[in-house]
């Protein structure tokens, strides 16, 4: 499936040099190679993921889709950032290495965009912000969450 971030509308151009530079060092290839992090997909009929390789208004790539592969099995890790809530690719579980940035202005808003998913099987938060530990904790509906309250040094 594709994984969705969200992120403060005001997050430094430097995150984004980190996430892209993070996502490109990714070993991608076959899963005979144990030293590989992303393999092939389980088809290459996909749709959905022809869909959201299209930019949408507004979207750009980060990391734009590449294949490794003739047969288009295999997806180098692929960052679109803009994602609107209402676009196809916020919308949509692709099951591909697809990684949706979307902006948003406060945590508030950020929970409602969670929750606003038909799907949501896992959902995190990194803060060391207690009351937005709180606020989040007691507001997200997901399957699996989890709370990272460590610095990360970006």
């Amino acid at each position: 499936r594709s994984t969705d971030v969200h992120t403060y509308s005001s997050t430094s151009p430097e995150f984004f040099e980190k996430l892209k530079d993070c996502a490109s060092s990714l070993k991608v290839g076959g899963v005979w190679n144990a030293g590989n992090i992303v393999g092939p997909m389980i088809t290459n009929q996909n749709e959905k993921l022809a869909k959201a390789c299209e930019l949408e208004p507004g979207e750009k790539w980060l990391i734009a889709p590449e294949f490794v592969d003739e047969k288009k099995y295999i997806l180098k890790p692929t960052v679109k950032v803009n994602v609107k809530p209402a676009s196809f690719t916020f919308r949509t579980e692709l099951f591909a290495p697809l990684l949706a940035v979307t902006p948003f202005d406060t945590l508030e808003e950020a929970v409602e965009l969670v929750n606003s998913l038909d799907y949501g099987l896992t959902s995190g938060l990194q803060s060391l912000d207690e009351a937005e530990q709180r606020y989040w904790k007691n507001h997200v509906k997901a399957g699996s969450t989890s709370i990272v309250a460590s610095r990360v040094l970006w």
